[in-house]
């Protein structure tokens, strides 16, 4: 036994320095105020470890850092109800103050060379980002957000100026009204905020071209949406006794709805008329049959289109939407097409029978009388839905494009 225990105060005292050594990672002490901010030279000479834990500002530069964003869209691969897939490069520029060479930069003649002018330092690659004091911007909202480590570069001049680039994918939170669908727009976001540094450290602001999006904006037809524009803000956000900048993109889309004109609009409203046909069929030159035949045909061929339409929708039909209102009225006016030719099938003889009387004959109602106001009474409701609907559609696109205009007067 006394051996055991003797290994085991060796063992515990061979690792008691090595715990110490890993907790003083995480955890950093500064002497004073002034030490909190580490110059760029300093924080190259350490390691990985310690610089994550060190994440301050260099001791040069001037309160608040000011740091310019700029963003280039490169492709929207995907648009959701919820979301929107983007590759976008983000690029950011600020000043720390000081040289390469741990110096402050000097004043140099206009008249000097070019050998003179100021040099630069570029990495590029994996690992570029942990070389020297980078920011902290994070994307707010964002369901997923994956950065390509090996598509960043790093820039540093002599004269305290630093540029990064980096090449993201992000899932952008979006919002659209379901009411309109498929005549909706749809509102996508993109919003940028430091995490660790208020605005009394760091501000956050847009630069001249703020967010670029050089690629035809055709391509996005492939999704099914066109862009209407690009509108950027930038404000701040309160979080307990501190403010933090938020800078936001606005992405505004409008959904493409000839797909759903071609594959809903026409078929259903081809089959309501084609449900009016046994309006014409008298009984000595088709028959009943034929007339049966035509009812549950365009009947079994709405609900088809229906449970299509489910699946086209996606997110969109667990809500109602103005594609669902058109396609029940539809299918109701199918229906009651059949069930008009129940009844007149019921009255199929000439002879004069009572309606709803008790040995009267006040109101004579024969399969010719319902057929000839079946006629009428159908194209006319059809009529008057399809010209309220269209007309609030029109007033929908109309009510989009006023304020697409709006809002990139505002921008420009």
């Amino acid at each position: 036994m006394s051996n055991v225990a003797a290994l085991v105060i060796i063992a515990l005292a061979t690792l008691l320095p090595l715990l110490n050594m890993v907790a003083g990672m995480d955890r950093v002490e500064f002497r004073n105020e002034n030490d909190q901010r580490g110059s760029i030279v300093e924080m190259q000479r350490r390691d990985d470890n310690y610089l994550r834990a060190t994440k301050s500002l260099p001791k040069t530069a001037t309160l608040p850092m000011n740091v310019s964003v700029t963003m280039s869209l490169e492709t929207i691969s995907e648009i959701r109800t919820t979301h929107a897939v983007i590759d976008l490069y983000m690029s950011e520029m600020w000043n720390a103050g000081e040289t390469i060479s741990g110096h402050p930069p000097q004043k140099q003649n206009n008249t000097s060379s070019p050998s003179r002018h100021p040099k630069k330092v570029k990495l590029s690659g994996e690992g570029s980002d942990t070389y020297t004091w980078t920011t902290d911007t994070y994307f707010l909202l964002a369901k997923h957000v994956k950065y390509y480590t090996e598509s960043q570069y790093l820039v540093i001049k002599s004269d305290g100026n630093i540029h990064r680039d980096r090449k993201i994918r992000i899932e952008a939170p979006c919002t659209l009204t379901v009411l309109n669908f498929p005549f909706d727009n749809s509102q996508c976001r993109i919003l940028l905020s430091s995490y660790g540094f208020h605005t009394e450290e760091l501000r956050l602001q847009w630069s001249g071209d703020a967010v670029l999006f050089p690629y035809q904006y055709d391509s996005l037809k492939e999704l099914g949406f066109i862009m209407n524009g690009i509108e950027v803000l930038s404000y701040e956000a309160q979080y307990g006794p501190v403010s933090y900048d938020i800078l936001e993109a606005q992405l505004s889309f409008t959904r493409l709805s000839s797909v759903y004109l071609y594959q809903v609009y026409i078929p259903a409203a081809s089959l309501v008329v084609m449900s009016w046909v046994p309006f014409w069929l008298t009984e000595e030159k088709c028959g009943t049959p034929a007339r049966a035949s035509i009812g549950v045909m365009t009947v079994l061929s709405m609900l088809t289109i229906c449970s299509n339409v489910k699946n086209v929708g996606g997110a969109v039909s667990r809500n109602v939407s103005l594609l669902d209102i058109w396609m029940w009225v539809s299918f109701g006016l199918v229906v009651l097409a059949m069930l008009q030719f129940a009844m007149a099938d019921f009255h199929r003889t000439d002879d004069r029978i009572t309606f709803l009387g008790i040995g009267r004959r006040d109101t004579d109602v024969t399969k010719r009388k319902i057929d000839k106001v079946a006629r009428f009474l159908f194209p006319v409701v059809y009529f008057v839905f399809n010209a309220g609907y269209w007309s609030y559609v029109e007033y929908i696109k109309a009510t989009s494009k006023k304020t697409s205009v709006t809002e990139s007067e505002s921008t420009g």
